[in-house]
């Protein structure tokens, strides 16, 4: 599914501060994953420790080329549940906000 999805978007993996596609990491990792109606995995998040007592993280979320459209959202929806109901308080999303900015306008996007 990852290889597929960097295909999707044109990219090579990336590594940023928190790790990169290692299949001997994941399998240390908690990953939530969304199946589609016939059962296939059609999007995951892993989750990795935080910064901080009581915050959550993750790493890697991927989706199918075939996933339904909104995959990551519920995805996302439901690893806030999951993280709330194992007594996270809060999520740090990282730099993630500002993925995808291939022309800096500002200080802060740069």
């Amino acid at each position: 599914m990852s290889d597929e999805w960097l295909k999707d978007k044109q990219r090579s993996e990336l590594g940023f501060s928190q790790g990169i596609f290692d299949e001997r990491e994941l399998e240390q990792q908690t990953i939530l994953s969304l199946c589609n109606a016939e059962g296939r995995v059609a999007g995951f998040i892993n989750l990795i420790p935080g910064g901080e007592e009581g915050q959550a993280n993750f790493d890697l979320m991927r989706n199918t080329d075939d996933a339904p459209g909104g995959t990551m959202d519920v995805l996302f929806a439901r690893m806030f549940d999951y993280l709330k109901s194992e007594g996270f308080h809060t999520c740090d999303l990282g730099m993630v906000p500002m993925s995808g900015i291939e022309k800096p306008e500002n200080v802060e996007e740069r």
